[in-house]
């Protein structure tokens, strides 16, 4: 919704699905109550609404004016659907445009309508989901960890199996942000370093992240079923990313970088 007013693209009713689903599947179900059997008959015996509907913070507004008094009937339904979906879609109009205001100072905003809300989208924020391949890409290895080991080989399954969501936590479990760099150029110098978490019982262990690092502590599970379950729950779990600046990560890093400068 937001994308598409900085863009100057129309919004329609499936916008509501960004922000309220339910609000949308609501409205379609009343707009076509005639498939569940009922007619200007019986409508007023399910039907109880007026024209006044709350918004996301919880405020109600009337439609029109003495919307609170005006009742919705079978006849005037798809006037009072087509009224609430318009409220709701305007209701942050006012952020949105204070938003377009800003961003015009550095980019004029005839230039923003050249683009897709999508695009602007990703040109903004990077794609909603973290390829994978990408990211192996821009993936080093500490000490004594190879790309061949088989709990490596474990973790990448892993990252493959995790629905988008769940990778987007990952990133900010391991990262502290949800998108991977837009561009080749937007990464820098930055690669995830993976390291060795050594312990006599690999399969109990948790992976540990340093965010402000980028790294990951990775034991060396014996099943890829280990991996999987130990990981998500890490990312599920943890998201604190304020004391990951311990002495342990740190050595972490500068094995890391002694590591490259052997090399």
């Amino acid at each position: 919704m937001v994308w598409k007013q900085l863009v100057g693209e129309p919004l329609g009713t499936d916008d509501l699905d960004g922000f309220d689903a339910m609000c949308r599947s609501s409205l379609d179900a009343l707009r076509h109550i005639d498939r569940d059997g009922v007619d200007a008959s019986t409508f007023a015996d399910v039907i109880f609404e007026t024209f006044t509907t709350r918004l996301s913070d919880g405020t109600a507004v009337e439609l029109l004016a003495g919307g609170e008094e005006v009742p919705v009937t079978w006849e005037n339904r798809a006037e009072y659907c087509d009224a609430v979906a318009q409220a709701r879609l305007g209701e942050a109009q006012r952020q949105c445009d204070a938003l377009l205001q800003g961003l015009s100072y550095m980019v004029p905003q005839r230039l923003l309508a050249l683009f897709t809300w999508r695009q602007l989208e990703v040109l903004t924020c990077g794609t909603a989901d973290v390829d994978v391949d990408v990211l192996r890409a821009h993936t080093k290895y500490g000490v004594g960890v190879s790309p061949n080991q088989r709990h490596v080989r474990h973790f990448w399954a892993a990252l493959r199996r995790f629905t988008p969501e769940q990778r987007s936590l990952f990133l900010r479990f391991v990262w502290g942000r949800a998108r991977l760099p837009v561009g080749a150029a937007d990464w820098g110098d930055s690669k995830l370093t993976i390291h060795a978490k050594h312990s006599a019982s690999p399969d109990g262990m948790f992976p540990i992240a340093h965010t402000c690092f980028f790294s990951l502590e990775l034991p060396a599970y014996t099943t890829a079923a280990i991996c999987h379950a130990r990981l998500l729950y890490a990312i599920t779990h943890c998201q604190d990313i304020d004391v990951d600046t311990t002495s342990g990560a740190r050595e972490n890093r500068d094995a890391a970088v002694e590591d490259e400068d052997d090399e």
